[in-house]
């Protein structure tokens, strides 16, 4: 997790449209951090995005 805005955004997700999650979510426990935003009904971003998470997670340590 990248801080907000401290943290610069990984290259890695270049092609999503990344915003800082207090941009869109302002409530008390909410992570100062970067956020994918896609529409729910925008399956293939969240499909690779969860390809990307799940190689992230195996591959760089």
């Amino acid at each position: 997790m990248c801080a907000y805005p401290e943290e610069k955004i990984p290259a890695i997700y270049a092609n999503f449209t990344v915003e800082g999650l207090t941009n869109r979510i302002k409530t008390k426990g909410v992570h100062s951090s970067w956020s994918v935003v896609a529409n729910i009904s925008d399956h293939k971003t969240m499909i690779a995005l969860a390809f990307l998470r799940k190689y992230e997670k195996e591959n760089i340590k």
